[in-house]
């Protein structure tokens, strides 16, 4: 009688503290409440002027040339949204289609550069 009284104290004791001792692993709205940068106001940037900001630190553009390089993503987003939303081609395809406007975007954005940009 008394191992059986023991043995339960002891359930009794250890079950709370593995209960407690588990982790919430759901994924709510609440994770994300503040947006991904954990700041209420501040939206998401999109491409095209996370890549003409990139250009401008890196590169030492000034405004004009940050416009043209924003208008430039810009101009290709709408044609990358449709390769990939078109459900009809391949991966390799997609991928090479993309591949091309990247090579296009690059060659607009080198016109604009001066030479010790390029450099």
């Amino acid at each position: 009688m008394k191992k059986h009284l023991i043995a339960l104290t002891l359930l009794c004791l250890t079950l709370p503290t593995i209960a407690f001792a588990q982790m919430n692993r759901r994924v709510g709205r609440q994770q994300y409440q503040n947006g991904p940068t954990g700041k209420s106001n501040q939206k998401p940037k999109d491409q095209a002027e996370s890549a003409s900001e990139y250009y401008a630190k890196e590169l030492g553009l000034d405004s004009f040339q940050e416009a043209a390089v924003l208008q430039i993503y810009k101009d290709e987003d709408n044609n990358v949204k449709a390769i990939i939303e078109d459900l009809e081609m391949t991966t390799d395809i997609k991928n090479e289609k993309i591949y091309q406007i990247t090579e296009r975007v690059d060659a607009r954005i080198m016109k604009l550069l001066a030479p010790e940009q390029i450099e």
